[in-house]
């Protein structure tokens, strides 16, 4: 790896893709004019069919690129090419994110402090919570035990099945891990062109930034760094994911991808794979003891989309994992 030379607040660049939040882009972009220091440059990648989010970015004084293919990964792969030569570091972040002020100083620092470290995210905790209740913590642990996605660690961020990508609850250091959060995610320009984003996750993708950062960790086990020093909020908007029939689809369909494309098909790997959706399955069940229309629809829609994904495995292999839109 190439000697390198410390890097500035000036060589960042922020990309940013939307696609009709123009409101969550405003209130992105008056976050990122408080910060100090600023980043080089903001690129907002707009996929949206309106003139509401152009607008926004002029009275804020960012760089508009519009992309007309609604994708998330292509979006952020377009920002990251169309970023200013002296760019550095590449930060892709979400369009519903409020920077803390000193972001950029913690995650310049972070890069300067760890020269092998090519990627780079700020901790945040959506739940707002650094304790369990009781009834969380058992809900937890069954997420752990089957293999899910759970923040029972300590001081670790890994990856045990597709569906088991493991975090903490909380942090006060910073931790070396296999993958980063897609809220945000500092990468050195270097690393952008020759580890891209998926292109074939079109729209709204399950699991690409662990897609991303679990290449450059399959390269380089220093790679990424997860610190609680660059702060954030998540908030988290709603806008454009509310369809659970979709939102089912590509949950298992990109989480089978990721498996072919990431796990050895080895009997190992494919008994924790099983007993994932085995977990899934049970937890989705015990949902419906609430009765409420919402729970009922999760339980139906996982299983045809499970069903689908089983019958279409070669195509998802293939990267064909949006076909299920033609239906």
């Amino acid at each position: 790896m190439e000697q390198r030379k410390k890097y500035k607040p000036e060589q960042v660049t922020i990309v940013i893709p939307t696609y009709r939040r123009a409101e969550e882009v405003e209130k992105t972009l008056t976050a990122i004019q408080a910060l100090n220091p600023k980043p080089g440059e903001v690129i907002i990648v707009d996929q949206s069919e309106t003139d509401e989010t152009k607008k926004i970015c002029k009275q804020k004084k960012a760089k508009y690129l519009f992309s007309p293919i609604p994708s998330a990964n292509i979006a952020r792969n377009k920002g990251a090419e169309a970023a200013r030569k002296q760019a550095k570091i590449i930060v892709f972040m979400d369009d519903d994110v409020t920077l803390d002020k000193g972001y950029i100083k913690n995650i310049v620092e972070t890069f300067n402090k760890y020269p092998k470290v090519e990627a780079v995210s700020g901790f945040f905790n959506d739940e707002g919570v650094t304790e369990f209740s009781f009834r969380t913590k058992i809900e937890q642990n069954i997420k752990r035990f089957f293999f899910l996605g759970h923040v029972l660690e300590k001081d670790k961020q890994r990856l045990n099945s597709p569906y088991g990508n493991t975090g903490p609850l909380k942090l006060i250091k910073e931790i070396q891990t296999e993958w980063l959060c897609g809220t945000n995610i500092a990468v050195r320009r270097e690393t952008t062109k020759k580890i891209k984003f998926d292109e074939h996750l079109l729209g709204y993708g399950i699991g690409d930034d662990i897609d991303l950062t679990y290449q450059i960790w399959g390269k380089n086990h220093e790679g990424l760094i997860l610190t609680p020093f660059a702060k954030l909020v998540h908030r988290s908007a709603r806008v454009g994911k509310k369809d659970i029939k979709k939102y089912s689809y590509l949950n298992q369909i990109d989480h089978f991808y990721l498996f072919s494309k990431h796990f050895n098909n080895t009997f190992k790997n494919r008994i924790k794979f099983i007993w994932a959706l085995f977990g899934i399955f049970l937890l989705r069940t015990i949902s419906l003891l609430s009765c409420t229309k919402e729970a009922i629809q999760k339980w139906w829609y996982f299983l045809i989309s499970l069903v689908y994904s089983l019958l279409n495995w070669k195509k998802i292999k293939q990267g064909k994992v949006r076909e299920f839109l033609k239906q």
